[in-house]
């Protein structure tokens, strides 16, 4: 009943993308996944950068059904990116959130913060 021959993540980078987030840090930080694959950097001027092949799932959450993906959806394709309207703030949220529990100097509060500026304001750039 669920899919099969289906990969866990929607999307997945093929280049760098940055953030210049309203915060600072004393020195810079570099995130590295199970495997020790760089996946997130935040540096002291406050930009957050995920790294090429970071991998997620969109908004969530999500689940496949009879190969229909059903749950929170990702937006309206936007004209000037064409990607979803959530596309980045879904991207820098899910990698800050998969990266807190290995130090990431924010809190789960200032995460959700993130992301709710993000999608409301569009404001990101991508390297």
């Amino acid at each position: 009943m669920f899919c099969k021959n289906n990969e866990k993540w929607l999307y997945k980078l093929n280049a760098d993308v940055e953030w210049q987030s309203p915060y600072r840090w004393d020195k810079d930080w570099l995130f590295k996944d199970q495997d020790d694959k760089p996946f997130l950097k935040m540096l002291r001027d406050g930009r957050i950068i995920v790294l090429q092949e970071y991998a997620w799932d969109g908004c969530t959450p999500k689940f496949c059904l009879l190969d229909i993906l059903i749950g929170i959806p990702d937006g309206a394709v936007d004209t000037t990116t064409g990607r979803p309207k959530a596309w980045h703030a879904s991207l820098v949220h899910d990698a800050l959130c998969q990266f807190l529990p290995a130090g990431v100097p924010l809190t789960r509060a200032q995460s959700e913060s993130i992301k709710a500026s993000m999608t409301l304001t569009g404001l990101f750039s991508s390297t």
